[in-house]
């Protein structure tokens, strides 16, 4: 009885060291996930920036060419 104790302690402390080693994966991981959210909005952000940027130059272009192309008339 004493040693089926003792292996069900012993199990136990591995089981306990175990849980110790996924509980401080499962915090880096939520770290990562936190770190590439704030990425992702960065991304999307200059994303964004650079499609108002594309649209008014297209606009720009757009309005140079019909402009000279009523000067040549």
């Amino acid at each position: 009885m004493k040693s089926q104790r003792e292996r069900f302690r012993l199990r136990n402390e591995e089981l306990e060291m175990e849980n110790d080693k996924h509980h401080e994966q499962v915090q880096l991981l939520q770290g990562e996930i936190q770190h590439l959210k704030q990425d992702n909005l960065n991304l999307y952000e200059k994303i964004r920036y650079l499609g108002i940027i594309i649209s008014d130059l297209i606009t720009f272009l757009w309005d140079a060419v019909y402009n000279h192309l009523q000067n040549i008339k």
